[in-house]
């Protein structure tokens, strides 16, 4: 990861919590202001870019759900329709 120049996490939390480690394990130098880790002459920036997610679009389709060669017994057969 560090071979990248920006790495971006979810929340400032996760962000924030991997500057931590890097500082504490690896020994790194860290601007946790300004959220920046200095290696090898470079600096690799670590943001927060939160994403939102399409619900509906992330929800599997009906034919995802059910599966044609299951038994009719089987849960998979019977899935709730919508």
């Amino acid at each position: 990861m560090l071979g990248s120049d920006v790495i971006g996490f979810h929340t400032p939390s996760y962000a924030h919590n991997f500057l931590a480690c890097v500082e504490r394990f690896l020994r790194l130098p860290v601007d946790h202001q300004r959220g920046v880790i200095t290696l090898q002459k470079r600096e690799v920036r670590v943001v927060a870019w939160p994403i939102g997610v399409d619900a509906e679009g992330s929800r599997p389709s009906r034919a995802r759900r059910t599966c044609s060669c299951a038994p009719a017994g089987c849960a998979a057969s019977s899935a709730r329709r919508t």
